[in-house]
Order: structure tokens, then C-alpha cells, then sequence
């Protein structure tokens, strides 16, 4: 299927340019053409350069927003996200897809640019987006530098000019606000995993608690997890049989994997690395399927709020 979500993402684009100075963040006109705004690395970012790097990894097809829950009885910030184009917004462009090893170092991509550079590489991914322009959000604790963004470039097949990047680490703010709206998406990937045609998804919203930042990288990676297997709550409607939500909807939630319970970091070290985790516990917490066919409503999981506190404080 043909997209253009790149040429939207690029206008977005253009706006946090011009807003980066409320945003915390800076920009910078590499020698080759492209734009790059840290959003976290050596600017301070913040949480609205977070909810504009999630804006931006969705094309702008769904939309988050910070709002005040709990957690362990004291206020707690939550993203909240919904898309009424939850398979192409998160499934085929927000979810990070594109590993890339930059010249200081080694960052995760993410966002629009994916289905261009990153498309023959993962399965599922069946958009093609001939945009003449990418939009990339980059995880990672070093910014790429011009010879990085021309071989991006390169391999969005677009000039370098046309290419926009915007990077935050994982352990700072905008980091784990952006990292927190992905509720919807790794709800759709573990839908993928399952066998599940993404098309059947219709719309969808979910909430993640926010994971502390600071640290380093590494522990925010497992906090941001925490957060998500522990207590993100997923509410899809969809458009299909309900004979297909009946016979898998107790194996959506995280705690359908045999490896739920401990903290991600300690689930990692006894797998020996992301490729011998389980990869059911990809999942949001708690999930709820409307379909609309039927009007029946399909439940698992719940929020494991004192699993997801003990992660957090006993560190």
C-alpha cells in the first residue's frame, strides 16, 4: 500500500523547528543539508519536545498528551495517546524499527523515516512511502554527525536536505514521555506477533505511566519497560470475528509470558540479552477489544501497580 507519511511528518517537522527555543531544544543545519534538533542529548528538552518527538514518529495520526494519574499513592504524570489509524501510525511508523550504528555510537530509530529506510528489513511492514523527504526520531545518548545523516539520507533514498532528525537519549525527559506513548503501539506489535491482520484494528488509545528519568540509559531502558508491562492500559476497537479475540485475548498482556513478574533489567540479564527475552512480555499491562461487529468487549490483564512501584523505588 502507498503512503505519503513522510511529506506530513516533514511539515510537523518544520513547526518543532521553528519552536525549538520553548522547547528546550536546539537545531542544527548539518553541513550536508539535513536538520537535526536535540531534543535531549546536550539540550535540555523537556516534556513538550517529548510529546512532539511522539507526534512526530505517528506522522502526526495520533495524539498524546501528558495528564496527572497516580502511582504508589502520590501524583503521577501518564501519557495518554489515541490514533484512528493505529496500524499505520504505530504499527508501520512508531515503532522502532531501524537500528543504527552512528560514527560515536549506536542509536534506535523510530518514526516515518523507517518505512523508507528501514522497510525491507522488517516484517510486517507492507507501506511504501515514496515521500521525497524523511522524518526519523532517534533514541540514543550521542547525535549523528554529517557523514551519519548522509548515509540515512542515503538510505531513505532522499536528498539530505529533505532529511529531518530528532534525537533524545532514554533517560531524559522527552526520552521516557516519547518512549511512554508508544501504549498503542507495542499493543499492535504484540497483536502482530500473535498472527493478528492489523488491518482488524480500527482505532485505539492507551495510557503509560511516565518512567523517571536521569540515570543512565541503560536503567531508564529498564524502567521505561517497567512502566509499560506493568501498567499501560490499551483500549483497542476492532472489526473482525469473536472467535479470533476469544482465542487469543488472555495471551495479549504482558503477564500471558512465562518471564513476567521480575523487573526488565533482571529479565535481561537472565536472558543474556534482548534476542533471548521472551518476546511476550512486549505488552502493554492491561488490554480491552471492542468489536465492532458484535458490540462484544473482550478483557485481560490488569495494572501491577506494586510490582511496577517495587521496580521503581527499590533500586
Amino acid at each position: 500500500m502507498n503512503c505519503k507519511v513522510n511529506e506530513t511528518a516533514w511539515k510537523l517537522f518544520q513547526n518543532v523547528l521553528s519552536a525549538c527555543p520553548d522547547l528546550g531544544c536546539s537545531a542544527e543545519r548539518m553541513d550536508c543539508g539535513a536538520w537535526l534538533i536535540d531534543a535531549g542529548v546536550d539540550a535540555p528538552g523537556g516534556f513538550d519536545a517529548g510529546l512532539r518527538m511522539a507526534e512526530l514518529s505517528t506522522a502526526g495520526m495520533a495524539h498524546p498528551a501528558i495528564i496527572q494519574g497516580s502511582l504508589n499513592d502520590i501524583p503521577w504524570p501518564v501519557v495518554k495517546i489515541y490514533s484512528d489509524h493505529p496500524n499505520l501510525a504505530c504499527f508501520q511508523s512508531q515503532a522502532a524499527n531501524w537500528p543504527l550504528q552512528l560514527a560515536d555510537g549506536f542509536g534506535m530509530g523510530s518514526g516515518p523515516a523507517c518505512l523508507k529506510g528501514a522497510a525491507d528489513k522488517v516484517p510486517g511492514l507492507d507501506f511504501i512511502d515514496d515521500s521525497d523527504c524523511a522524518v526519523l526520531i532517534l533514541e540514543g545518548s550521542v547525535l549523528p554527525n554529517n557523514e551519519d545523516c548522509k548515509s540515512i539520507a542515503a538510505a531513505c533514498e532522499v536528498p539530505p536536505g529533505r532529511l529531518g532528525i530528532m534525537a533524545a537519549p532514554t533517560s531524559s525527559i522527552a526520552g521516557v514521555v516519547q518512549i511512554a506513548a508508544r501504549s498503542v503501539e507495542i499493543a499492535m506489535h504484540k497483536l502482530h506477533h500473535l498472527g493478528v491482520n492489523l488491518d482488524y484494528i480500527v482505532c485505539g488509545t492507551g495510557a503509560c505511566p511516565i518512567a523517571p528519568p536521569g540515570g543512565s540509559d541503560m536503567e531508564a531502558l529498564g524502567r521505561t519497560n517497567d512502566a509499560m508491562m506493568f501498567s499501560a492500559q490499551v483500549w483497542l476497537c476492532a472489526d473482525s470475528d469473536d472467535s479470533m479475540f476469544e482465542n487469543l485475548i488472555d495471551r495479549i498482556p504482558a503477564s500471558a509470558s512465562p518471564a513476567y513478574g521480575k523487573p526488565f533489567l533482571e529479565t535481561l540479564e537472565a536472558a543474556g540479552g534482548f534476542y533471548g527475552v521472551d518476546p511476550n512480555i512486549f505488552a502493554p499491562a492491561e488490554i480491552t477489544l471492542v468489536n465492532l461487529k458484535s458490540g462484544r468487549i473482550f478483557h485481560a490483564g490488569q495494572r501491577d501497580e506494586p510490582r511496577l512501584s517495587a521496580a521503581l523505588w527499590n533500586k
